[in-house]
């Protein structure tokens, strides 16, 4: 069953969980506590909303949870990937528009980086919204942060996308002498995944590189 169908199975589960959630955050707010489940259950809707090929939808779900709060890192972070995907659907067809997505990008990771700075991962996505924006400056300035707040994790200030190995900069494939479990893992692979396969043939140069 392909990724996206598998997602949108689990879209109604998902919103009678949100529906569910909202509930009761009212009722433990009724008690003067907070309850952090609804929040926790909108972003998962949110992703299976985008992995469904629903953007509108989880655009519309993303920016009525920013309307209730915007303390949460990670929804702001969320939200950031989403209106970058957005802006990157927009290029080539509404140039304008697609901009105005990539600045929102840029802003949503600058306020969450405010409230939790140091979140590895959302470097490489702040980097491409200011590139897209052709803020090379800016971009240079989040590469320059990453490589200061995770240093090991972040290479090179160049290192984008998301490629996160030594070594690796901006290469999409890796051979396997620089990553000697890769090769083993790709033969166990062959082995369990083909029918009668044999895996002493196998290429070991057609691997994604490992993530850092």
């Amino acid at each position: 069953m392909p990724a996206c169908a598998c997602f949108a199975e689990a879209l109604p589960l998902l919103q009678q969980a949100a529906e569910a959630a909202a509930c009761a955050a009212e009722v433990v707010r009724g008690r003067g506590a907070e309850l952090r489940l609804d929040e926790v259950v909108r972003r998962f809707l949110m992703v299976c909303l985008v992995y469904s090929r629903r953007m509108a939808e989880a655009i519309r779900l993303g920016e009525d949870s920013l309307a209730r709060g915007r303390s949460q890192p990670a929804l702001l972070r969320l939200c950031g990937e989403i209106f970058n995907q957005q802006g990157l659907q927009l290029m080539g067809l509404q140039e304008a528009e697609a901009r105005s997505w990539f600045l929102r990008a840029s802003k949503m990771f600058e306020e969450a980086e405010m409230l939790a700075p140091g979140h590895a991962h959302s470097f490489s996505s702040w980097a491409l919204s200011n590139s897209m924006l052709g803020d090379l400056q800016g971009a240079q300035r989040v590469a320059g942060e990453a490589l200061k707040t995770v240093p090991g994790f972040w290479v090179h200030p160049l290192q984008r996308p998301s490629f996160f190995a030594p070594q690796l900069l901006r290469q999409i494939r890796m051979p396997g002498y620089l990553a000697p479990s890769f090769h083993s893992c790709t033969r166990k692979w062959v082995l369990q995944e083909v029918p009668h396969g044999d895996a002493s043939g196998a290429s070991m140069d057609f691997g994604v590189a490992p993530v850092g």
